[in-house]
């Protein structure tokens, strides 16, 4: 899955100018808060990366303990 994440990041990085190292890593933040909260992957059944993990750890409550 970090595949098309990259692969997005590196056109932004090609198609935008920064003016600091603090905004490119704001921008890398939401970027990666979107991608992972709003963005449906096929790999993943057409859920988001939050909504894989959220149904993985329910279907396997003792692996995902953390204690």
């Amino acid at each position: 899955m970090a595949e098309p994440f990259n692969e997005r990041i590196s056109d932004i990085l090609v198609t935008t100018h920064f003016c600091s190292r603090n905004d490119l890593q704001t921008m890398i933040e939401r970027y990666a808060k979107l991608y992972n909260s709003h963005l449906p992957q096929e790999a993943l059944g057409y859920m988001t990366p939050r909504q894989a993990i959220l149904a993985w750890q329910t279907k396997n409550p003792i692996c995902s303990s953390r204690n």
